[in-house]
Parts: C-alpha cells; structure tokens; sequence
C-alpha cells in the first residue's frame, strides 16, 4: 500500500500542539524537499483548539500517512 505524504504544521496557541495537516501533496515517492510547495507566508485553522494562525513556510513539516486525504479535506494553499 502507498504511503501519502501530507505538509503539517503545529498549531501557535499556548497549550495546543497539535499537528495541522496544511496540504496533501498525493502518494509519496521518495522525496525530501517540499517546502518550495507552500507560499512564503499561509494562514491555518487548527480544529482542535478553533484558532487561525499565521505561519512561514520554514515552520511546514512532512507527515506520512497510510491513508488518503478525507473527503472534503481542503488544503490551506
């Protein structure tokens, strides 16, 4: 089964480290360098804590997941 490799970034609200998925990039092949895929600056909502914070594209870290994104899954650029 192929991986799927998703862009995340861990939410700013004091307390809250959650880890917010921002994009799905689609199945993984071997890759290491992603962070060309994101904007300089992105907004992100955390569902978990219900805030929106701003973040640079050097905070976006990869996440390997089995499966695909949810339906409805929007990513955040």
């Amino acid at each position: 089964m192929a991986k799927h490799l998703f862009l995340a970034v861990t939410c700013r609200t004091l307390g809250c480290t959650t880890g917010c998925m921002v994009k799905y990039v689609g199945p993984y092949s071997g890759e290491s360098k992603f962070q060309h895929l994101a904007p300089e600056w992105f907004m992100s909502f955390c569902g978990e804590c219900k805030q929106t914070h701003r973040y640079k594209r050097e905070e976006i870290y990869p996440v390997l997941r089995d499966e695909a994104p949810p339906v409805g899954f929007e990513s955040a650029f």
